[in-house]
């Protein structure tokens, strides 16, 4: 991959100099990344309410219509899982486009905030983020955590804004962008699916930008670093397994919203943009940590 380097206070942070494609444009607010079994990739138009699948032709197709898909990821049996704000719920999408409503309680009570970004535990657990909007006012709000049996249950409480979330490869560790401080959280993931020993992983907001500037949406490469899409900040900050930002990939539009890995050898990772609806492929060189699908 191509680099050069950026110094800066404390550290010497790359900036990837090597190829960034456009693949989707003209989107109302593209988020919502993801990767099928079969290695196609798919993305949301959260305003549109529509996923779409991009073939191997290059060719974007509509997928599915929901009301407002925010997160999506596979399940290994080839469904869609996705975060649909607009409709408060978790909604699975099987392979011919049906919607099925999965998910919109916990315990009887209707979830705390929106549904906005969704992850698999190795065990098939799924655990999902509902952030009250806007990020601008935000209101300490949970994280759940829906079970293959289709329990759901709180596992956090009190992050600001939580966003984008991930599992790390063993299972053992869960991350959560919360986005109003600008921090990634981990905490620890008991064998009952619960969440202890939270605590502050990095802080990735970009302290030049006076709006907001926070972690968004997510995803791991095999070597364990942390892919962070830095909304309103146009980057994403790769963040090592040592807590420290080490690469940032720009691009021309301000609203990164999510990425995540994919292409022929999963090295590729695909980044997603609000303002001007773009869909970015950037060619990495590194491989992506397999999800639960592969």
């Amino acid at each position: 991959r191509g680099t050069s380097s950026e110094r800066g206070s404390s550290r010497v942070t790359e900036v990837f100099s090597g190829r960034i494609d456009i693949v989707a444009d003209g989107y109302t607010f593209a988020e919502a990344p993801s990767v099928d079994p079969a290695g196609r990739f798919y993305f949301g138009d959260t305003k549109d309410g529509k996923m779409y699948r991009v073939g191997d032709d290059g060719e974007v197709e509509l997928f599915a219509e929901l009301a407002g898909p925010n997160g999506s990821t596979f399940h290994w049996n080839g469904d869609c899982y996705v975060a649909d704000w607009a409709d408060r719920r978790i909604a699975r999408v099987t392979p011919d486009g049906s919607v099925y409503t999965v998910a919109t309680t916990c315990e009887g009570e209707p979830f705390e905030g929106t549904p906005n970004d969704l992850t698999f535990h190795p065990s098939g657990a799924l655990y999902f983020t509902t952030p009250q909007n806007p990020v601008d006012d935000a209101v300490p709000m949970p994280v759940y955590r829906l079970d293959p049996d289709g329990e759901v249950t709180k596992v956090l409480e009190g992050l600001r804004y939580p966003n984008g979330v991930n599992v790390n490869e063993d299972g053992t560790r869960l991350y959560v962008a919360d986005s109003y401080p600008g921090d990634i959280k981990v905490g620890d993931i008991n064998p009952d699916g619960s969440i202890s020993n939270l605590r502050t992983f990095a802080n990735v907001r970009v302290e030049s930008i006076a709006e907001i500037t926070g972690p968004d949406g997510m995803c791991f490469d095999v070597h364990g670093n942390l892919y962070a899409a830095i909304f309103r900040a146009g980057v994403v900050r790769r963040v090592n397994p040592d807590g420290e930002i080490d690469l940032e990939i720009k691009v021309d539009a301000p609203h990164t919203t999510n990425c995540c890995f994919g292409g022929p050898n999963f090295d590729q990772l695909y980044i997603t943009e609000g303002l001007k609806g773009r869909v970015y492929r950037v060619d990495l060189g590194i491989e992506g940590l397999p999800l639960f699908s592969q």
